[in-house]
């Protein structure tokens, strides 16, 4: 298949949206990770797209490979880091989040339930803007972001083609399954109370209010729990899906973190904390990814009044929950490891003069993580998870819906109107229309592989 036949399979499957010109940014990224796959025989292209999907995919058609970068997933991780990094109320969390949850849905032919979505952002949209303090931090977290999601699919064709890469991540991996159950022994002879001071996120990945400690003590069962600990560790040991997904997470991790300090003046505490913030936020578009095709497939229902946080994490991220907490502490693991192999004196000679100022040792990175993630749980992912837990498994949205319908002329002519557009000209146009309500101007976007230098 010819490159473009590529692009035009691209076309067919994504709406896509005028941004800009961006290659300039993005053209160093592909020639570093073009050269690291050459050097294992893979051949890559790179297409630079901009959609609604806001996906990063690694493909393959007719023995070519292509990475496909979309434009929009780079915009999600700025807005997520302004969350992070500004003070902006809790409304803010709504506001976006059913931006996302009303992009997904419109994708997928829900025009009135994406409308009310859409609606309810078009409504207070500034919230959601930048106060101006973040701009500097927000710039350096985003620019390693991206790389970082790039260099993840890349991680996958490199898998295929490289026996030894693939054998000694899995053996970085498998060394951290043997500390985990060598740190879960140890802790199993401790008091629970004591335990949980030392190592809170053995338990979960935030910190467990008092209330709920004293509880957690009163209901500890220490065979339960060593159950528990092995039954996970035996499903990630058999699981090859995500042990991959892990993988390509550790081989990202140092790629980004060995590839940015070269080529920009970050220290390495600056990229790690950035890729570490970078994991939660795929967690986040994640599990509302997950919650939306629950919804679409009609699961959920309950009148959700869950208000215990992480109770309400468990509902919506179900069957995924332990998978994702997995990837979570693995990178909390790996990037704590990192801190101290990247600051070493043959590192540092690597290196520009400001990139390894930072002598910190693992301890207190890991530390410093464990404040970083306590920080985004509080302003991002509790809030984010209550959202979607509410609006979709918890079916409130189409109670907003309803209401809209029986009270908003304005939203019921938006409906009739994209049905006619849909049933005249196809769901591409109708999709095309309402993209307006997202705060998205929609027009034909040139496609265009890059080849690395």
């Amino acid at each position: 298949m010819s490159d473009e036949a590529v692009l035009r399979l691209l076309e067919g499957t994504r709406t896509q949206h005028d941004h800009g010109d961006m290659r300039d940014v993005y053209l160093p990224h592909f020639d570093v990770i073009g050269s690291i796959l050459r050097g294992s025989g893979v051949d890559c292209g790179f297409i630079l797209s901009h959609s609604k999907h806001r996906q990063c995919e690694a493909i393959e058609i007719g023995g070519k490979h292509y990475i496909v970068y979309d434009q929009y997933m780079g915009q999600t991780l700025s807005t997520l880091n302004r969350f992070f990094f500004e003070k902006k109320p809790e409304r803010a969390i709504v506001v976006y989040a059913h931006k996302l949850m009303g992009e997904f849905l419109l994708r997928h032919n829900r025009l009135e339930i994406a409308l009310a979505c859409g609606c309810l952002y078009a409504e207070d949209r500034e919230i959601v803007k930048s106060d101006g303090t973040s701009h500097l931090p927000r710039a350096v977290c985003t620019a390693v972001q991206e790389f970082f999601v790039m260099a993840h699919e890349a991680a996958h064709l490199l898998f295929r083609h490289n026996d030894d890469l693939r054998q000694s991540t899995e053996e970085r991996l498998d060394a951290y399954i043997r500390t985990r159950d060598e740190r879960h022994q140890k802790l199993t002879k401790i008091p629970f109370r004591e335990r949980y001071d030392l190592h809170p996120q053995e338990f979960r990945d935030k910190w467990i209010p008092e209330a709920e400690i004293a509880a957690m003590e009163k209901l500890h069962d220490p065979i339960r729990e060593a159950r528990q600990h092995q039954g996970t560790m035996s499903r990630l040991t058999g699981d090859t899906e995500l042990r991959e997904e892990m993988c390509c997470d550790y081989f990202a991790a140092v790629l980004t973190a060995t590839s940015m300090g070269r080529r920009f003046p970050f220290t390495v505490r600056d990229i790690l904390r950035a890729i570490y913030i970078a994991s939660y936020h795929l967690r986040a578009i994640r599990t509302l990814d997950i919650a939306c095709r629950r919804f679409l497939d009609g699961n959920g229902g309950e009148r959700v009044t869950l208000e215990n946080k992480e109770a309400m994490m468990a509902f919506v991220e179900g069957e995924h929950a332990w998978a994702l907490q997995l990837r979570s502490h693995f990178m909390l693991f790996h990037c704590a490891s990192l801190i101290e192999t990247l600051n070493t004196p043959e590192w540092r000679a690597d290196f520009p003069g400001r990139v390894a100022a930072d002598d910190m040792n693992r301890e207190q990175f890991n530390d410093e993580l464990l404040a970083v993630q306590e920080h985004y749980y509080d302003v991002i992912l509790d809030r984010w998870n209550s959202v979607i837990g509410y609006a979709l498994l918890g079916r409130h949205l189409e109670d907003e819906t309803a209401r809209r319908t029986a009270k908003d002329s304005e939203f019921v002519g938006l409906v009739r109107m994209a049905k006619e557009i849909r049933d005249r000209e196809g769901v591409a146009t109708a999709y095309r229309y309402l993209c307006e309500i997202f705060g998205t101007g929609v027009v034909e976007f040139n496609l265009e592989i890059f080849r690395p230098r």
